[in-house]
């Protein structure tokens, strides 16, 4: 398994090593886009604990393409220095952005709000569902995307909160659904 996390400088390192601890138990691969952390004391003791040969940090790059057939099987980047693209078997995207969300690289997959933020659930219009030509009589779960099955949460998506303590809860909410989803 390999993750792919996409971060903001200085919190990259935190969130690649929490990321790293939770699939220890299942080697792969963490790829971190972003400056490592202002706070080496903190990650020290995370360091310690995490194979260091599982982390691979990328910095200047940009999310490409996100490839698969009915799950995410790929992921390309582009580095912005030299303009070369790599693809990698990677099953888990997670992308954090700020004030100004990250998303121009969905390129017209996902609804979006004026802002970039990606519109979910009961923020979807008939017009945004008829735009992505929604396949299914049901309307998106709560944190569902205008793609059936594809959840966002956290600071990326329209009307959140803006909060670390909002997007753990949305987790669990998002997880549900998809579990829901899964037995539809």
């Amino acid at each position: 398994m390999a993750t792919t996390v996409d971060e903001k400088p200085g919190r990259a390192a935190h969130t690649a090593l929490g990321t790293a601890d939770d699939v220890l138990s299942d080697p792969g691969r963490v790829d971190v886009r972003g400056e490592l952390a202002p706070h080496p004391r903190r990650v020290e003791p995370q360091l310690m604990r995490v194979p260091h040969e599982i982390i691979v940090r990328h910095v200047r790059t940009e999310v490409v393409s996100l490839e698969g057939n009915g799950h995410l099987e790929r992921v390309g980047w582009r580095d912005n220095e030299t303009g070369r693209i790599e693809t990698h078997g990677i099953r888990h995207v997670f992308t954090m952005t700020g004030a100004v969300p990250g998303t121009h690289w969905l390129g017209g997959c996902l609804a979006l709000d004026a802002k970039g933020f990606i519109k979910t659930g009961p923020d979807l219009s008939p017009e945004d569902l008829a735009a992505a030509r929604w396949p299914l009589p049901r309307a998106p779960h709560l944190l569902e995307t205008s793609l059936p099955g594809v959840f966002a949460i956290g600071d990326v998506r329209a009307g959140s909160l803006k909060r670390v303590a909002s997007a753990v809860g949305e987790g669990p909410i998002a997880i549900a659904a998809v579990h829901q989803v899964l037995h539809e």
